[in-house]
């Protein structure tokens, strides 16, 4: 589901851009003529708030071993050198950071403009322990993991990939979800339109479902599925074994899929 990009690499490749806590911007001009590499590092407040507002391309975060914020966008344009890129960071006074991406008007090249379509910006951030994360975008993919803190997502057209430790908040309007639980732990909800949505829990985890959708909806645990006459939705619940937080999971025409996570293999799905 998820196409693993550049974006995943720096992430991936365990190379941590925040060793150092001097705040720097590094711009890295890549060989073709519109592609851009911008690199970033800041210190994060305990327990603030991060949002990631990137309405052109995918998102990609990973926890961090320290109290900095790495972040490495790859910002692709018409525009030579991608000159008309800025990586927007605001810093508010209650510790809270908005990261945001974006593409300036005005062209270096005239005959750029035609093209400002193509431009995108994907973006990978290593973010440290006990941040709430909010992450928003319009087209583009996005993939979390491992995070302990809750995770906001918002998304129109991508899909999403997320291992959580901790509680989260997901809608998706046209893309598929694969939601893997390491441990449950605070209510989530997940809301879709379309596409199909398979979460992975714990064989011993404690959780209550509610749900509705037109849609199909497949579990390995215990559930009850009545349909709504009056709206044509099936609505869904199930509790494990001893009570847990509870899971929402709405839908208009969305599938929904609850399996049991049987193997190490699905936490690398």
């Amino acid at each position: 589901m998820i196409k693993p990009g550049w974006f995943l690499l720096f992430i991936l490749s365990g190379v941590n851009l925040a060793e150092s806590a001097n705040e720097h911007d590094v711009l890295v001009v890549g060989e073709n003529w519109n592609v851009a590499t911008h690199q970033r590092q800041l210190k994060v407040k305990q327990g603030a708030d991060v949002f990631i507002d990137s309405q052109i391309g995918n998102v990609a975060i990973r926890p961090s071993s320290n109290r900095m914020m790495a972040i490495e966008v790859s910002a692709q344009s018409p525009v030579e050198g991608a000159d008309n890129f800025r990586l927007l960071i605001d810093e508010a006074d209650s510790g809270a950071i908005t990261v945001r991406p974006v593409f300036e008007g005005g062209h270096s090249k005239p005959e750029a403009a035609s093209l400002a379509h193509l431009q995108r910006a994907d973006i990978g951030l290593r973010i440290p322990a006990g941040c709430k994360v909010h992450v928003v975008t319009s087209g583009g993919d996005i993939d979390v993991e491992d995070l302990t803190d809750r995770v906001s997502v918002q998304t129109v057209d991508g899909n999403v990939r997320l291992i959580a430790k901790g509680s989260y908040s997901i809608e998706n309007s046209n893309g598929d979800s694969r939601i893997t639980m390491k441990r449950v732990e605070g209510p989530s909800s997940l809301s879709t339109t379309h596409g199909t949505s398979t979460l992975y829990f714990p064989r011993d985890a404690a959780f209550r479902v509610a749900g509705a959708s037109a849609g199909t909806v497949t579990t390995d645990f215990s559930i009850v599925i009545k349909k709504d006459r009056s709206t044509g939705l099936k609505r869904f619940e199930a509790v494990t074994d001893g009570e847990g937080p509870l899971l929402t999971l709405t839908s208009v025409r969305g599938n929904f899929s609850l399996r049991e996570l049987q193997a190490k293999e699905e936490l690398q799905r």
